[in-house]
């Protein structure tokens, strides 16, 4: 195989592998964003303390805590558009610098701080709706 062919096959791979998991995040964060407005909005306020309210804080805040962690891993996307922007204009100037410049493959790798947000923010949901689960046993 030729390597522009599989290069050509390496990006549209990536592309793909990219808009599949911006779709994943954003459905979670729907969901989650969702579920979030419906538990605050149907709420009853009991003056307990106890583990049922406890239960129901720390899910609230996993809750939270996920849906920013995840819209902190979504915009990787556009951080990465911009990294990728910068690396083809610097080789664009070099090529039209030097004539006999021979391009490099721009490559922009995700920053590790993306990564990180989005396995803290899966991690954060399963958190909340392992609380949410025991809370509804705890107050059935």
């Amino acid at each position: 195989m030729p390597l522009k062919y599989t290069l050509n096959q390496l990006v549209e791979i990536a592309d793909n592998r990219n808009k599949s998991v911006e779709a994943f995040i954003k459905q979670l964060l729907l969901m989650s964003s969702s579920l979030l407005g419906i538990l605050v909005a149907l709420h009853k306020q009991k003056e307990s303390m106890g583990y049922s309210h406890l239960f129901f804080v720390v899910a609230l805040l996993g809750l939270g805590l996920g849906i920013l962690l995840l819209s902190i891993a979504l915009y990787e996307e556009v951080s990465r558009n911009k990294k990728l922007f910068l690396l083809v204009k610097k080789e664009i100037e070099l090529q039209n610098f030097d004539d006999e410049y021979e391009t490099q493959i721009a490559v922009s790798n995700p920053h590790v701080i993306f990564s990180l947000f989005q396995k803290l923010g899966y991690v954060s949901l399963i958190v909340s709706i392992i609380c949410l689960t025991v809370y509804a046993v705890v107050i059935a």
